[in-house]
């Protein structure tokens, strides 16, 4: 399935974001002015980016599976691209001020990777997580089947608060995506289904082209009832 990483390496976003959420949120928080900060399935590094700005003296590991993606981080001095699988992160336990982490959890699960990176922060250090999360109490059933399918497990974000506060955070604020960041994500995706329509044929492919046009109709016909919600996380003194 390796066309689903070449497929995204004409695109400059693999998700939906929005650099003015993240910016804001590395600024509310209490960090050392020099952090070390680990990002988890960094991509092409669009958030590494912003939080290399908001944090020009900090040393950031990106690491990604796909290494094609962080060929674009090699020219920053403060980042150092790692390759490799968010199971098995070169990282020192308590060596990390921040870890952050946008879209890339569910391929952990959301309380298995929070258990897992823990025990990387410093006492006190920070985890900034996104995660789909339902937004409303009451999904048609034809949403709720390509959820659960998609991202199994998906719960609402008191389900996500319940797990932070079980794995040993505090848990600081819950800040959602915009809709708009959904559709901004969503217009170069449509323009790249329709080239690849064009020039592929192959089985494999359509099948993921037409789930790919399937869950911009999903996101269309039922964006108010789920989206991103970032997590902003403390590690609790207790444990290790």
């Amino acid at each position: 399935m390796d066309y689903i990483f070449t497929f995204f390496e004409e695109l400059t976003m693999l998700g939906p974001g929005d650099d003015r959420v993240t910016r804001e949120i590395i600024d509310s928080l209490e960090i050392p002015e020099s952090p070390v900060i680990l990002d988890i399935g960094s991509g092409k590094g669009r958030q590494t980016r912003v939080l290399a700005a908001a944090k020009p003296d900090s040393r950031i590991i990106a690491a990604d599976i796909h290494l094609p993606y962080l060929r674009e981080l090699v020219a920053m001095r403060e980042v150092s691209p790692v390759c490799g699988s968010m199971d098995s992160l070169p990282c020192k336990k308590s060596s990390v001020d921040l870890i952050w982490s946008e879209g890339a959890i569910y391929t952990m699960g959301f309380s298995a990777g929070l258990t897992a990176w823990r025990p990387l922060l410093k006492e006190g250090g920070h985890l900034v997580v996104s995660e789909i999360c339902w937004h409303r109490s009451d999904p048609p059933e034809e949403l709720r089947r390509f959820w659960e399918e998609d991202c199994p497990g998906i719960g609402s974000d008191d389900d996500r608060i319940r797990d932070a506060e079980d794995a040993g955070y505090s848990v600081i604020a819950t800040p959602r995506l915009s809709r708009k960041a959904w559709e901004e994500y969503y217009t170069p995706v449509i323009g790249q289904i329709e080239i690849w329509k064009k020039i592929y044929d192959t089985p494999g492919i359509m099948d993921f082209l037409s789930e790919m046009e399937k869950e911009i109709r999903i996101f269309r016909e039922y964006g108010s009832y789920y989206g991103y919600t970032f997590f902003i996380l403390k590690k609790d003194g207790s444990g290790l």
